[in-house]
């Protein structure tokens, strides 16, 4: 990011003093593309509680290259996939360490918890939180009752969800990876849907 700043700032000035009359110009897109990196300097320093993909652009995408904006469009790097693979990281680390808590705690148990703060403090420190939304929440243990093919709950971990209430409803086939838009379920288990010929109504081929 330095090392970027020093080349943004080294395009101003020389554009700056080619065309003096234009200095003016220059001083304050540079000041703007400054700003905005900033921002996305911010959104890696968790938590912000502020989805990935509702980052704040000061320098909007544009058509061609505008005049007005032509140090910042030329130098200034597009930061938001790299801000967004920080936050999933995060994310899955977190995922990942409730899975391994609730794996070891059914071997010391044989049931399941009934919710996440029975895994702290034997196998967890604290509950996670959900680095997708605002106000400090911790990741949701989800069980759906009778949704799995043999009949029995399927549970998931959720998170991203603004309403965890209403987060709609979880992918079809086994979840383990990221899904499309913000909000996230990851199965806690391993499952295979049913094959046409099982589904009622379908017949062997």
């Amino acid at each position: 990011m330095l090392s970027n700043r020093e080349i943004s700032l080294q395009y101003s000035l020389e554009a700056r003093n080619g065309t003096p009359l234009l200095g003016p110009m220059f001083d304050l897109d540079t000041i703007r593309m400054f700003d905005a990196h900033d921002i996305f300097l911010r959104e890696l320093l968790p938590p912000t509680g502020r989805p990935t993909s509702r980052v704040p652009l000061l320098i909007p995408p544009t058509k061609g290259l505008e005049f007005v904006r032509f140090i910042s469009q030329l130098s200034s790097p597009n930061y938001s996939r790299f801000i967004d693979q920080q936050w999933r990281a995060l994310a899955d680390r977190r995922a990942t360490a409730i899975a391994l808590a609730i794996r070891l705690y059914r071997l010391h148990n044989s049931r399941w918890p009934a919710d996440l703060q029975e895994l702290v403090p034997g196998y967890l420190p604290a509950v996670p939180r959900d680095p997708f939304v605002a106000g400090d929440r911790p990741i949701n243990y989800v069980a759906l009752p009778n949704a799995l093919p043999d009949g029995s709950s399927r549970r998931m971990l959720l998170f991203g969800a603004i309403d965890p209430s209403a987060p709609g409803a979880p992918p079809a086939e086994p979840s383990f990876g990221w899904q499309k838009g913000i909000v996230q379920w990851r199965d806690l288990t391993l499952w295979s849907p049913l094959g046409p010929a099982t589904q009622p109504g379908g017949s062997p081929n």
